[in-house]
């Protein structure tokens, strides 16, 4: 859906360690494209992102990645990154990288591409969900200075390119913190122990899993699906009542868009560092010679994955 509205249901640059495929014809997602006029659905940002794989896993990963907005995990705010469930959220793609990466080593390949398509619906759906990219400071990808694990964060901590631009807003803040927030603006603005800070949150949605977790001062409805397909409606409506971005009729769509498939590209980079960290060289060269259809490509995208990982072998961190 419009980078979203796939996402309706559930709802390197700056980088210190710096390092076209062919058009699909939509039958397989035609049900979505019914419900949604509009372009750029999770199937078209995973295809653009990662035009180095082979054409039926990049199928295989948009069939995943759909999937996670109609099956058990539609209402669930960790895999759409609603509701200012950061921790929760980020500490979710941790552990189904663990698990992908296990799967990938074990040979068990249609595991390893379900989990990964989901994880790139919930990476994907926080360029849309949240006010990342309302904010004019940002420069890079919420995963920016993390090349090989998915970041984990607890509320309040310092996040954003340049480093710490935005901080993670989620209850259970620093008592003496406040936070104010102008309801036409997207950018709620933390008094902080170090000076006032942008806080970074996700759209409010009616999941499963409870209340949402944004902290009083710092709560913007994600928006009804009904408005954000209304152009009458949702022009009538300030920056501030709405912080989705599923449709190409919403503020900052394009930005989004933009990061989303950046975002995509890079953590098809992380998965192949992982798996070359985690499971060896002799599984680095499987998933070479079986996802990716264009090593040349892949190399442009990601950089090299065997001298990243030497490095960080050698160095302190491992």
């Amino acid at each position: 859906m419009a980078i979203g509205v796939l996402l309706l249901a559930g709802c390197a640059g700056g980088d210190p360690w710096a390092e076209t495929g062919e058009a699909h014809t939509g039958t397989e997602h035609q049900p979505f494209q019914i419900l949604n006029p509009f372009e750029d659905t999770h199937p078209d940002i995973t295809e653009d992102a990662l035009f180095f794989l082979d054409d039926d896993i990049i199928d295989d990963l948009e069939d995943a990645n759909e999937d996670t907005d109609l099956g058990d995990h539609q209402k669930d705010s960790k895999y759409h990154g609603d509701n200012c469930r950061f921790w929760e959220t980020f500490d979710s793609i941790r552990r189904r990288y663990d698990g992908i990466v296990r799967y990938f080593g074990d040979g068990d390949h249609d595991g390893a591409l379900e989990e990964f398509g989901q994880i790139l619906h919930t990476v994907q759906d926080l360029y849309a969900h949240s006010n990342w990219v309302d904010n004019p400071e940002q420069d890079g990808l919420i995963t920016s200075y993390h090349r090989f694990e998915f970041p984990a964060v607890s509320p309040g901590d310092p996040i954003g390119s340049p480093l710490g631009s935005m901080v993670v807003l989620q209850k259970d803040l620093p008592s003496d913190w406040t936070i104010t927030r102008d309801p036409d603006e997207r950018l709620p603005w933390v008094s902080t122990d170090w000076g006032e800070v942008v806080g970074l949150i996700t759209g409010t949605h009616a999941n499963d899993d409870g209340p949402p977790a944004c902290p009083s001062g710092a709560s913007i409805q994600h928006g009804d699906i009904a408005v954000l397909l209304n152009p009458a409606l949702l022009g009538a409506m300030s920056p501030g009542a709405y912080l989705s971005k599923d449709t190409d009729l919403t503020i900052n769509h394009d930005e989004a868009v933009a990061l989303a498939i950046e975002a995509t590209t890079a953590e098809f980079c992380r998965f192949a560092r992982l798996v070359l960290l985690r499971e060896g060289k002799p599984a680095y060269d499987t998933l070479m010679s079986s996802w990716v259809d264009d090593a040349a490509a892949y190399q442009w995208a990601c950089g090299n994955a065997p001298s990243l990982v030497q490095g960080l072998r050698e160095s302190s961190l491992w």
